[in-house]
């Protein structure tokens, strides 16, 4: 309480760190338990601001020259609220890591990114966070406000975009990230992803991650999913990923079409590993005269997937020109790896026709 009087009173000349926490949720204007007024507050050395259901009126001076801003549990209400949040992170040039968890922003459908700045109150230009490495929002609601926030960040390439949502569907999805078709900002290290890992999980959860050489740069969560056949589409439609050479996909069944479109458009792909995967979905890895997806695929990993040792062998010699029409892959390279998981009856098989003709690993 000592830190707290001491904002109230105007000065903490030698504050660095301010951590501020309470079981209620702070409430612009409205609850005076969770609400500190600092209107002229002086804190020149404060660095890392941590505030949950604590309410401090962003224009406040204490939200300048942060490292790292963390809200939690705050309702705000006013109209231009999301226009005072660019302003305090134009205000924190070297800031670090920004966590909005369970942050509540008034905002309309009609002020947003697909309107003039003009005509939102949003700044026209973006904020640059050069040292900016970790972003973190967690919602309940307010996705298309934190859309509009995040689209005005330009970040350097390794920041990492963390995204949890409560409840989420492919709509609610292409609201939350950011699109690179409408964004003033930019978190350039989504288009450098090099590895997805996409896992839908046995209690309808949804995780996805996304790896650049450089760092993790992409995170998404949510417990509850719906539309997982449009996973896929949506993430190619709110940023590309020119450079994807690795996919991981958990629990795909059911979606072959949404998956072989995903392949066709991402043609660097080299590895792919599949869990619980079907016949059907594994049929379009078969390179027949018209059709060939990913040309660059060298190693097949599949864990638990529910397909005979006949059809994989005859998807597998398709890839390996041992085919009965003998297609060879135009433009591309011969399946080289083969790994297969969890299936030892398959494994030995397999194992047993195709060991002469590329590397079968049975684990």
């Amino acid at each position: 309480m000592k830190a707290v009087d001491s904002l109230t009173l105007g000065s903490a000349p030698m504050l660095e760190v301010l951590s501020l926490t309470t079981q209620h949720y702070g409430i612009e204007e409205y609850t005076a338990k969770t609400t500190i007024c600092t209107p002229n507050i002086h804190t020149p050395r404060l660095r890392i601001l941590k505030l949950h259901g604590i309410f401090i009126p962003l224009t406040s001076p204490i939200y300048r020259n942060l490292r790292e801003l963390c809200l939690g549990f705050i309702l705000y209400v006013q109209p231009d609220t999301v226009q005072k949040m660019l302003w305090v992170l134009g205000a924190c040039p070297l800031l670090e890591a920004l966590h909005l968890d369970n942050v509540r922003f008034p905002f309309s459908l009609n002020v947003g990114a697909f309107v003039g700045a003009a005509e939102s109150g949003l700044p026209s230009t973006a904020v640059a966070l050069p040292r900016l490495r970790h972003v973190y929002t967690k919602q309940e609601r307010s996705h298309l406000a934190v859309r509009s926030i995040l689209s005005r960040i330009i970040a350097p390439r390794h920041c990492c975009l963390e995204i949890i949502i409560g409840e989420a569907s492919f709509e609610i999805l292409a609201d939350v990230v950011p699109s690179y078709i409408d964004a003033k900002g930019e978190f350039p290290g989504l288009s450098l992803i090099s590895h997805m890992d996409i896992r839908l999980l046995d209690d309808g959860g949804l995780t996805m991650k996304g790896v650049s050489p450089e760092a993790d740069v992409f995170k998404f969560a949510t417990p509850t999913f719906y539309g997982y056949s449009q996973v896929l589409p949506v993430l190619g439609r709110i940023f590309p990923m020119p450079l994807l050479e690795s996919l991981a996909v958990a629990n795909c069944w059911g979606h072959t079409k949404a998956f072989a479109e995903f392949l066709d458009r991402h043609r660097a792909i080299h590895t792919i590993f599949l869990s619980g995967a079907e016949p059907e979905m594994m049929e379009i890895f078969r390179v027949t005269p018209t059709q060939h997806l990913c040309p660059s695929l060298r190693e097949l990993i599949i864990e638990e997937c529910n397909v005979s040792a006949a059809h994989l062998v005859n998807i597998v010699k398709s890839r390996i020109n041992l085919g009965p029409t003998g297609i060879a892959p135009e433009g591309g390279v011969p399946l080289q790896h083969l790994k297969i998981i969890g299936c030892l009856d398959l494994s030995q098989a397999v194992a047993a026709e195709l060991g002469e003709h590329l590397a079968v690993e049975c684990a």
